[in-house]
């Protein structure tokens, strides 16, 4: 499908980026970087080659606008359902209300599995090249610097409070997330892999918080 590019700011030329990185989030999660020409990659979102160059240099470009993207929806999904979930109860919740919570919490816009996938290549490739590893902890503590705040937000709202500083628990809790996606994906689970570890999580942070 040919395109002819507009300007820069135009509306048309971010829809067109948009549509690069849905289909960025399906073609990388399936194939990997390495696997994935540039070619796939455009013509799974419907343009030309020249779409792509019009828009991105590399791949590597893609895949880092992509990563963004991503933490940005998942951010803004959490923000916005944090006094949803934790509504300011009468009593502090017990482990199961906390898993339910966690659920709800955890569910968010994105394919887990996809994400997962797209994360877990975006390490390796950040271990293996210099560049791309400045970008990963870039990426990494934007995340981290956004997720504090949630979580100060999500563990008052409760009725606890935190064992350990904010910033450690977010790792924590990012590190056992990403984990159990990966498992889930190893074992060839069928669905939602947060069905399997909200419960986990949820032992978590009844052991790293106390009541008020």
């Amino acid at each position: 499908m040919s395109e002819t590019e507009p300007r820069p700011d135009s509306p048309r030329r971010a829809r067109t980026r948009e549509r690069l990185m849905d289909a960025a989030f399906e073609v990388f999660a399936e194939q990997g970087l390495a696997a994935t020409s540039v070619e796939q990659v455009a013509e799974h979102a419907g343009f030309t080659r020249g779409a792509f160059y019009s828009n991105f240099s590399t791949k590597e470009e893609l895949l880092l606008a992509l990563m963004t993207r991503e933490r940005d929806r998942w951010v803004a999904s959490l923000s916005e359902r944090v006094p949803a979930v934790f509504p300011f109860a009468a009593g502090p919740p017990i482990e199961a209300e906390i898993g339910a919570a966690v659920a709800a919490l955890l569910a968010g816009p994105t394919n887990h599995r996809h994400a997962a996938l797209i994360q877990g290549e975006f390490r390796l490739l950040a271990l293996r090249d210099p560049e791309l590893a400045r970008a990963f902890e870039v990426h990494r503590m934007a995340l981290e610097d956004s997720l504090v705040d949630i979580v100060d937000d999500a563990v008052s709202r409760s009725g606890r409070r935190l064992r350990l500083d904010t910033r450690s628990m977010v790792r924590v809790v990012v590190a056992l997330h990403q984990d159990a996606v990966e498992r889930s994906i190893l074992a060839g689970a069928e669905g939602d892999p947060m069905e399997s570890v909200h419960l986990e999580l949820a032992r978590l942070l009844t052991a790293i918080t106390e009541l008020r």
